[in-house]
């Protein structure tokens, strides 16, 4: 559910995502340390070669045209080069120096010039000529200007001293060391990095602009213009670093604008330098002014404002060492719904055998079509984005981020009761929030955005993607960190064996994976402590109620399970306290081997052996292939290769088993009851197609093709294990008896092809002797009980739903507050009723005397009126009392998928019960 983006003006990055070693950390070299120093060692400036020449001349440029420099002159600094030194202390909150504003250049100064009139005249009349041809996103805009500036940098250099800006174009940098110029050996170092595919990204977007102007270009010079050596793309590449490397953002004639500064483009960056940048419209001036002190013999910097390392290295060719302003940018995004699609129509040539797929696809893109934008007026509502970042902080992973992930990974039910906020953890606020600093990106992390989960579902799910997306994103780096580090450190002490820019690259790339080593040992610690709360939450059944399992056919279950896997750290035991055989392991640490099971031992619906039992059938589901595999094993062929597993197998109260007055008695006419018809409907169909399939090609057993045996067999097929693999998706294993449930323990299940054997480990520690758990964090309780046979015994992490119809009217109104509704309300047990529940019920009510005297605004929980409260309450009640009696009528039946169905409807009276306490509290109130 998660893509990834590029976008190549901001910082270049993607994501999707696997692991990061940690960890030699080493002694960062002293000298590029000393660029955050404040440059105390200097020397004076000999003047004795051309390029000290040039500068006495720039100098006098300024002077002559009445820069203001008096407080500053230029010396070379050490580790520095050239800068400005404070020939007498600069007291706070005054200018350390200034130029009229005519010497600075700007797009407006471009564009008024005669090159840059030449060339939008020639803009315009190809405009005009390809009018129907140039869409609106391609007609002149900012990107444009920039452009025309590069050109006018070069045009104006080619003219020497008659150039207005001569002296100050003559004494700029040739080279800017930026990853635009860097070798392919130099490239290559950043291979993995945002900043690698960044830079190819736009090497190419920079010829574009350029080849896009050209023409123009060659049309606004005079005929015989060198025009190959002034205006060719390495000059062109040279001037665009130039802009970028040393423009300023300042206010000037009421727009912000990027513009070149001499003078003040002369002082060195630092990311703790206190300054700003003001424009005197009346005397036509613009100046630096310091917002500290700046004592005498110190150098005076310019702070182009925070910037991580990447920024720094992209634009301006240098990296700051240990960059506390540094980060990993990462852009998450919503998958579109298509991305799977086959392309290929000649694989769809069957449509009419599709049609149901694609009815069913169809659903299930309305749902997430459904979902999605809820998703997106979530974040909108809580003025969220896509683009976040991973800090070199001590809380590297900030809410902001979190909340993003929690929504795109919740369900719509989710997504209903986050709505009404104080309906999850009561201790869900992260403490470690508060200590935003100035060095994040902007207000990234300073901005507060509450830190609240929205389920335990959901708050796993979040967890997991976080792991995904560090691990995948470090798993693109070509070396881990530590060589990465010995590089550096080796490159570091034998510098004349490596560019410079090799240098700074390696630098980079070390910064990135630290962000991403730091943020993951970060992630663990939050994967720790949720698991440790839950530890408490849920109650585990004691071991001493735990005895062996006695019996025939218990001893030869096990001896054949024996043979047929490696599971040594297994065992099958009665719990008293469940009243069922459960599995055990006897210690393990986190990430061991539990179990290994060869591809003979396991059931794979792609690997059966049916024979021709299913000549002619094109189509069966991978449940329908195991189902019709079970039946025979256990009833039809005696000497069965698993007759064991078959003969201790235990009844799996599936709701597959309920006959549907069964559910109108246990649910009514609720959507739990729609549910489990649908399920029913499905199966029942799915087994009478399949029948006729038989009947016509001889194989049907009117004795062991039956729909008693066909829910027997699908009921065991839910044990089944989901696999990421896309060969082998899901598998059964033949477990006598499946994972009990427990929200904080999970196994990891890996299909080893190269060895052909199902692998089994768990993500957790185990000390002694203990039930083996497992959950599926994708799966609500609701899921577990539909379609695992599994009643979630805390009762918090139940919800009920419930259709309401609401008019057109409400639906309008709700558009004010960001929200849409799909026609279903949801419950839990909570202290209070959810803020969307309150709103829909209130706005449904509202009368025209109350919409005549209130403004319906985007506060969830507006009231409007006291009556309007009071019907509210009134009709809540009413609706509450009315879904309670669907689940609440008797049954006379105790067959094992009754007594489950049982168990399952007594967490949705809680539910309903607890609501309606708060509802009568309410109307006690009112």
């Amino acid at each position: 559910m998660l893509s990834a983006k590029c976008d190549v003006r901001k910082s270049f990055m993607l994501v999707l995502l696997v692991p990061i070693l940690a960890v030699l950390q080493f002694q960062v070299d002293r000298k590029l340390n000393d660029r955050m120093e404040t440059g105390r060692g200097w020397k004076e400036i000999e003047g004795k070669s051309q390029e000290d020449i040039l500068f006495q001349d720039f100098l006098s440029w300024l002077d002559g045209h009445g820069a203001i420099r008096d407080k500053i002159r230029f010396v070379d600094f050490d580790n520095f080069g050239r800068g400005a030194l404070a020939i007498k202390t600069i007291p706070s909150d005054e200018e350390i120096c200034s130029i009229p504003t005519h010497l600075l250049i700007s797009g407006k100064v471009v564009k008024e010039s005669e090159f840059g009139r030449k060339v939008m005249e020639q803009y315009e009349a190809l405009e005009k000529l390809e009018e129907d041809a140039i869409e609106e996103g391609e007609k002149f805009k900012l990107s444009d200007e920039w452009t025309l500036t590069y050109f006018f940098i070069l045009l104006e250099k080619s003219k020497g001293k008659d150039s207005h800006w001569g002296p100050y174009l003559s004494i700029l940098p040739h080279h800017i060391g930026t990853p635009l110029t860097f070798t392919q050996g130099e490239l290559n170092i950043l291979k993995g990095s945002n900043l690698y595919s960044g830079t190819l990204a736009l090497k190419t977007s920079v010829r574009k602009s350029y080849d896009r102007f050209l023409p123009l270009v060659k049309a606004s010079v005079p005929s015989g213009f060198n025009f190959d050596e002034v205006f060719g793309f390495d000059r062109f590449m040279w001037a665009y670093q130039i802009f970028w490397s040393r423009s300023l953002s300042i206010l000037l004639d009421g727009q912000r604008i990027g513009v070149l500064a001499p003078l003040i483009d002369m002082l060195n960056h630092h990311p703790k330098m206190k300054v700003s940048f003001f424009t005197d419209e009346i005397k036509k001036r613009f100046r630096i002014d310091a917002h500290h002190e700046i004592a005498e013999g110190t150098q005076a910097f310019i702070n182009y404002g925070n910037r991580p390392n990447e920024k720094l290295l992209l634009y301006y060719g240098f990296i700051i060492p240990n960059n506390d302003i540094d980060w990993y940018f990462v852009r998450i995004g919503i998958q579109n719904e298509n991305s799977n699609e086959n392309e290929n129509s000649d694989e769809n040539e069957n449509s009419d055998e599709n049609e149901n797929c694609d009815e069913m696809d169809e659903v299930e893109k309305q749902e997430k079509r459904e979902r999605t934008q809820l998703q997106l007026l979530s974040l909108k509502r809580m003025k969220l984005s896509f683009d976040h970042y991973f800090l070199m902080d001590k809380v590297p992973i900030v809410p902001r981020m979190k909340m993003t992930l929690r929504i795109l990974c919740a369900n719509e039910e989710e997504l209903y009761l986050w709505e009404g906020r104080g309906n999850f953890a009561e201790d869900s606020k992260d403490k470690d929030s508060n200590l935003a600093s100035d060095s994040r990106p902007g207000s990234y992390a300073s901005d507060s955005v509450e830190d609240v989960p929205l389920s335990n579902r959901n708050e796993w799910l979040m967890l997991s993607t976080l792991e995904s997306l560090l691990k995948g994103t470090a798993a693109k780096f070509p070396r881990n960190l530590q060589d990465n580090e010995e590089d550096l450190e080796l490159a570091l002490k034998n510098r004349r064996n490596f560019s410079e820019n090799s240098i700074h690259a390696m630098y980079y790339v070390v910064g990135q994976q630290r962000i991403l080593r730091d943020s993951l040992n970060y992630l663990k610690e939050m994967q720790r402590k949720f698991h440790e709360k839950f530890l408490a939450l849920f109650q585990m059944p004691q071991l001493e109620k735990i005895i062996p399992l006695k019996g025939n056919d218990w001893l030869l279950y096990k001896m054949w399970f024996s043979a047929n896997s490696s599971t040594e750290a297994l065992s099958w035991e009665f719990s008293q306290d469940l009243d069922r055989p459960v599995i055990c392991v006897t210690g393990c640490h986190e990430n061991d081997l539990l179990g290994i099971f060869p591809e003979n031992s396991v059931i794979i619906p792609q690997n059966l052996d049916l024979g021709n039992l299913v000549d002619g059938i094109s189509e069966v589901s991978e449940g329908g292939l195991v189902t019709l595999y079970l039946i025979r094993e256990k009833f039809q062929e005696s000497s069965s290769q698993k007759s064991p597993f078959f003969k201790v197998l235990q009844p799996i109260p599936h709701v597959i088993f309920l006959e549907k007055e069964d559910v109108d008695l246990l649910f009514g006419n609720s959507y739990v009851a729609q549910n489990i018809y649908d399920l029913i409907d499905e199966n029942f169909a799915e087994f009478q197609e399949i029948m006729e399939k038989l009947k016509e090609n001889g194989n049907f057993n009117p004795e062991i093709h039956t729909w008693e045996n066909w829910r027997w067999g699908n009921s065991v097929w839910t044990l089944r294990i989901e696999l990421d693999d896309p060969e082998i998706p899901s598998l059964l294993i033949p477990m006598a008896t499946g994972f009990e449930y427990h929200p904080s323990h999970q196994l990891k299940f890996r299909w080893n092809s190269e060895r052909s054997r199902l692998e089994m480990s768990s993500l957790y520690t185990y000390s002694g002797k203990s039930i083996l758990f497992n959950h599926m964090p994708d799966m609500t309780p609701a899921d577990y009980f539909l379609g695992r046979a599994t009643v979630v015994d805390q009762v918090n992490d139940h919800l009920f739903a419930f259709p309401h119809e609401i008019s057109e009217k409400t639906r309008n109104l709700l558009k004010i507050k960001s929200l849409d509704f799909f026609g279903s309300h949801y419950l839990k047990v909570s202290d209070r009723l959810p803020s969307q529940l309150l709103c829909i019920f209130r706005l449904e009510n509202l009368s025209e005397e109350d919409l005549n005297s209130t403004q319906v605004s985007p506060d969830l929980d507006q009231i409007y009126s006291q009556k309007n409260e009071l019907e509210t309450f009134q009709n809540l009640k009413l609706k509450l009392n009315s879904e309670l009696e669907k689940i609440s009528r008797p049954i006379s039946k105790s067959t094992p998928s009754v007594k489950n169905a049982v168990l399952y409807r007594e967490k949705l009276q809680i539910i309903l019960r607890s609501s309606l306490d708060l509802v009568e509290k309410s109307l006690l109130d009112l």
